[in-house]
């Protein structure tokens, strides 16, 4: 996916989708600051690969739980 979000967003995410209760930790670079967004540059994949996205990053995570359930 080449959408922008926060390793937090994501591990929200995942956490949300989850049966596991456990939640999550962020945990900050030495430095203290909160870590940019990324957004993978995933150009070189669509023109080289011919990639496509055809499901959403949360179709991606809800089947990815349910084949290791």
């Amino acid at each position: 996916t080449d959408e922008d979000l926060t390793i937090e967003e994501l591990a929200a995410m995942v956490s949300g989708f989850s049966a596991n209760d456990a939640g999550y930790e962020i945990v900050l670079p030495k430095t203290g600051q909160q870590p940019a967004r990324y957004v993978p540059d995933v150009s070189r994949a669509k023109t080289e690969l011919n990639l496509k996205v055809l499901i959403s990053l949360q179709e991606s995570i809800k089947r990815t739980i349910a084949f290791y359930s």
